[in-house]
């Protein structure tokens, strides 16, 4: 059965993925009104970022474009060639009898190739193949939209979060060297104290400056991504926090609906089309006339009837078929290596999704906690003479340390959750959408 009638369903491809997997369900995406300009009524979610770029994104529209021209195909593929109308006049303008025009004969007819060889059905199965390969393309560049919405958004706000951390540190740092500075005034640490504390306090100064820059990286890719050339809007944090642990792959990973592995099926129908249709272009259609002729002579009618069939001796067209065969054999090896290619993607991806939770989760429940309070004592300690130096500057870069990591690590927890909701990614078995799948 072929996908065509699946056509509606690009308005809203079906992400199916566990919770546990996927916090944030993109393919939710579309059916979030699209605000007027993003952020106008309060801060951007990433609902409505998805919503956008799907809206907005020149490469989807692209890839529309050439479902359209795939459709156009395939209503073309099934048309019988056109009749040919045929007139001729013969024994006229010569010598004797036939001198006058009295003596002449007017034949017309029509004739129509009858494609009785299955070039037909054989164009029909290439063009329905075509249409198929294309509305999955579309599919897949909706998801891919999706995964890089997902990925940049996520990385907008660790981004962010990196900002306030640095921030946060270049305080911290001040506030540290404000005490440095009073024990040194009054004689309790040394002068080389206050000199270490500077460095710090300009080396916090100079992580602030390049949180600032990363940010705005951040958001220019996110802008390119949404189709907001300059998106300044603030968007909300919540989900960045909001994990769950990943529920494990199953082995082996299910893969008969995924879009990819459809896709790659639908490439192959086509190649083997092609086959049919170079094995029914090795025979000739026959050619089926019929006319009248016009004796002018004597005023009589005859019916004409011819039927004309090419022999093929010359021309079998066996290297064509040759040739699409190999190109057919191609097509289903690299099928087989995609295969390969996306269970080992997904198997990496999953891999990346449980370390990062695992790390997350870690920094979370015991690292930060103990980073915390050894920071907390050294510098109470260190106020009242009983910590060096040294033994605050260490548990203040152990505490940002893993602070930061932990930020890296749900960013890494987002992008490759993202990763995995896409490679998992089914075409819906049935129509969810009716109605013109580009209406947005």
């Amino acid at each position: 059965m072929h996908l065509s009638y699946l056509l509606p369903l690009l308005c809203g491809v079906l992400l199916t993925t566990s919770p546990a997997v996927a916090a944030v369900d993109p393919s939710q995406a579309r059916h979030v009104p699209l605000p007027a300009a993003l952020g106008a009524a309060g801060p951007v979610t990433l609902a409505d970022a998805i919503a956008k770029a799907l809206a907005q994104s020149p490469r989807l529209q692209a890839f529309q474009k050439g479902t359209s021209a795939a459709r156009g195909e395939n209503d073309q593929a099934g048309a019988w060639p056109n009749p040919e109308i045929e007139a001729g006049v013969e024994n006229f303008a010569g010598s004797g009898a036939y001198g006058a025009f009295t003596s002449a004969e007017i034949n017309y007819g029509v004739s129509q190739e009858i494609p009785l060889t299955g070039k037909l059905s054989a164009r029909q199965a290439i063009a329905a193949a075509a249409l198929d390969t294309a509305a999955l393309d579309e599919a897949a560049a909706r998801l891919d939209v999706i995964r890089d919405t997902t990925i940049a958004f996520m990385s907008v706000v660790a981004a962010e979060e990196s900002v306030d951390l640095a921030t946060e540190q270049k305080d911290l740092a001040a506030d540290v060297l404000r005490s440095v500075n009073r024990r040194v005034d009054a004689a309790a640490a040394p002068l080389i104290q206050r000199s270490r504390s500077e460095v710090e306090n300009a080396g916090a100064a100079l992580a602030l400056d390049k949180a600032h820059r990363e940010r705005d990286v951040a958001r220019r890719a996110l802008s390119s991504v949404v189709g907001d050339e300059a998106f300044a809007s603030p968007i909300t944090r919540e989900a960045f926090y909001d994990i769950t642990k990943p529920d494990p792959l199953p082995v082996p990973a299910p893969t008969d609906r995924l879009i990819d592995t459809l896709r790659q099926s639908s490439a192959l129908a086509q190649a083997r089309a092609r086959i049919d249709l170079e094995q029914a272009n090795a025979l000739p259609d026959p050619r089926v006339s019929i006319g009248v002729r016009e004796f002018q002579a004597s005023g009589d009618r005859a019916v004409l009837v011819s039927l004309g069939l090419p022999i093929p001796l010359l021309n079998t067209n066996s290297g064509t078929i040759e040739k699409v065969r190999q190109e057919a054999l191609r097509t289903e090896l690299d099928h087989r290596q995609a295969t390969l290619d996306r269970a080992a993607d997904l198997a990496r991806a999953h891999a990346r999704l449980m370390r990062s939770y695992v790390e997350a989760s870690t920094l979370k429940a015991s690292i930060l906690p103990a980073a915390t309070q050894a920071f907390r004592l050294a510098r109470d300690g260190y106020a009242a003479g009983r910590f060096p130096y040294l033994e605050v500057l260490d548990a203040q870069r152990s505490l940002f340390l893993a602070r930061q990591q932990k930020i890296d690590a749900l960013r890494e927890f987002h992008t490759a959750q993202a990763e995995v909701t896409r490679l998992i990614a089914k075409a819906p078995s049935q129509p969810s959408v009716s109605g013109d799948h580009h209406a947005e």
